[in-house]
């Protein structure tokens, strides 16, 4: 949700270099949020942006419990919507 906020804002989502880190740092305006969430096993989500598996959104994800990228990994291009 906050990523829709910002690409409403901005007119656009956030690049890979920029990352998540523009939902609390933003080069203008104001913080969507106020710090960015970790993963459960406390490790940050991996972002992308233009998305390799989602081609019209970012791609998010983590590398799950074993923290290696691997076919495994935990992302929202598995959300059917």
């Amino acid at each position: 949700k906050a990523l829709n906020i910002y690409r409403l804002r901005h007119g656009f989502f956030p690049s890979t270099e920029f990352g998540l880190e523009a939902l609390i740092n933003p080069e203008n305006g104001l913080p969507i949020m106020d710090c960015l969430p970790l993963d459960p096993w406390n490790e940050n989500y991996i972002y992308i942006y233009p998305g390799e598996r989602n081609r019209t959104k970012p791609d998010i994800y983590s590398k799950g419990p074993d923290k290696k990228k691997s076919n495994n990994d935990i992302g929202n291009w598995q959300i059917r919507r």
